[in-house]
């Protein structure tokens, strides 16, 4: 019998639900004390560390291996080909001591993205919209003037098609100096190698928490933007996890 051949658009999304598989079982793990090392999540779906590795880098998902996946990661059967399917429930929320660090984060899977988006952009917005190319001194095309226009589509702009792009709201203020408001949207991206004044979400004794990255020779800490929160400095015992690199805020004007 001939290969079965999967569509380039059903495996792009079984690589991003791999993912986000992977992402939420390691959040876990870390909420539990574990390493969440990858070569665990390799033996929980039942396959080697190397085949997870070719997986995430694009390599396509067949059936049974999709089927086995969501049966160690307790999905239902199909979800991996379903994108309209609910993302599974992550970690438990954070405690109240991950305030004291700045607030609680709400993370949001790649699938989320598309809907948070609209929720934060209001009623009647679009994802994908016409670019104006010519301007007028002041910064507005005239109406009159005849103009070119591009489409742009927002979740591509802002890379939240991309399997290492999550996003997060943000419940605190600790923030706010760096424009960062409580309820905001945070895009973050997993693929950046995070550098001193990077704005990062970072996990540290097992709570998640955005602050701004110090990080100068043997010195690290975690910078608050807030004068009513401290910063983090590690102390000895203590364990931190750089989770992403925060690429852009979304937020909605009072109007």
């Amino acid at each position: 019998m001939p290969p079965i051949t999967i569509s380039p658009a059903l495996a792009q999304l079984r690589q991003q639900r791999l993912m986000t598989l992977w992402q939420l079982w390691r959040l876990q793990a870390i909420a539990k004390g574990e390493s969440g090392a990858e070569k665990r999540f390799a033996e929980q779906i039942g396959i080697s560390p190397s085949q997870l590795s070719q997986h995430k880098g694009g390599k396509p998902l067949g059936d049974r291996l999709c089927r086995r996946i969501e049966a160690a990661c307790g999905v239902p059967a199909g979800w991996m080909d379903d994108d309209a399917a609910a993302l599974p429930a992550p970690a438990a929320p954070p405690t109240p001591a991950a305030i004291s660090l700045g607030g609680m984060l709400e993370l949001l899977g790649p699938e989320s993205a598309p809907a948070a988006v609209l929720q934060a952009f209001g009623p009647g917005a679009a994802l994908v919209m016409p670019q104006v190319e010519h301007s007028t001194p002041a910064g507005f095309p005239s109406p009159a003037a005849d103009f070119e226009t591009n489409r742009v589509d927002l979740v591509e702009q802002m890379g939240l098609n991309q399997p290492t792009t999550f996003l997060a709201r943000v419940r605190g203020l600790a923030m706010i100096g760096k424009g960062i408001d409580d309820g905001d949207l945070l895009v973050i991206n997993k693929a950046i190698e995070p550098r001193h004044g990077h704005i990062v979400v970072a996990v540290i004794d097992n709570e998640l928490t955005c602050k701004t990255l110090y990080k100068q020779g043997a010195e690290v800490r975690l910078e608050a933007a807030n004068p009513d929160f401290p910063n983090i400095v590690l102390k000895e015992g203590q364990s931190l996890t750089i989770w992403g690199v925060v690429t852009s805020v979304i937020k909605q004007m009072a109007v």
